[in-house]
């Protein structure tokens, strides 16, 4: 039987104790150089860019450019085109799945989720949003057409973002340069609790 361990990490932006299920040193180092960017990013949720994000989540989080009609959805807006599209690669990352296990209750997505979650959005290098531009198009179009019509109260379709893992890994690769991961940080973070969530354990063929 596994064993759930909790440490404290320090909260940089505000010197506040957060508890986190964490063990390993390096899940330590990582969630620190999160804190390091000091701006939670809800505090960019400001302008006329709107995306979805769905606020419950399970193995893979699930966020998209256009307006979503299940009830399961937020709408967030973004303070440019281009910035949207950032949200929305964060939202798809493996990296914000590691850190919302770390925090949440491993089903809702909540205003602590989304107030601890740090990055700077002001700070990314041009040219790495725009590569995650590139990779969230890239990732939308990958989605559409591997969902199924299912026509059910909740919603009209499931996506299988464990289908468009590939392109998932390419986003973190981005994100790991701003964040300033290394290697074996990044391969941490892209192999995290893959085997429950390419749905090779314990899991079925539908997707959470």
């Amino acid at each position: 039987m596994n064993a759930l361990y909790y440490t404290v990490a320090i909260n940089l932006s505000n010197n506040v104790n957060l508890w986190v299920k964490a063990n390993d040193s390096l899940e330590k180092y990582i969630f620190r150089k999160i804190l390091q960017q000091k701006i939670p990013i809800a505090n960019f949720f400001k302008g006329s860019h709107k995306f979805s994000l769905a606020m419950r989540m399970m193995y893979w989080g699930k966020s998209f450019v256009s307006l979503q009609s299940s009830n399961e959805y937020k709408h967030f807006m973004a303070p440019s085109a281009l910035d949207k599209e950032v949200f929305v690669g964060i939202f798809n990352s493996s990296i914000y799945f590691w850190f919302w296990e770390l925090l949440s209750d491993c089903w809702h997505i909540t205003s602590k989720e989304l107030n601890k979650f740090l990055i700077n959005i002001e700070k990314i290098e041009l040219n790495i949003k725009y590569k995650l531009s590139h990779l969230i198009n890239k990732l939308m179009d990958d989605l559409n057409e591997k969902k199924k019509y299912v026509g059910t109260k909740q919603t009209d379709y499931e996506y299988y973002h464990k289908l468009s893992k590939p392109i998932i890994d390419e986003i973190d690769c981005v994100l790991a340069r701003h964040y300033g991961l290394t290697e074996e940080e990044l391969d941490f973070i892209v192999n995290y609790d893959i085997k429950y969530r390419m749905g090779l354990v314990g899991n079925t063929d539908e997707e959470d």
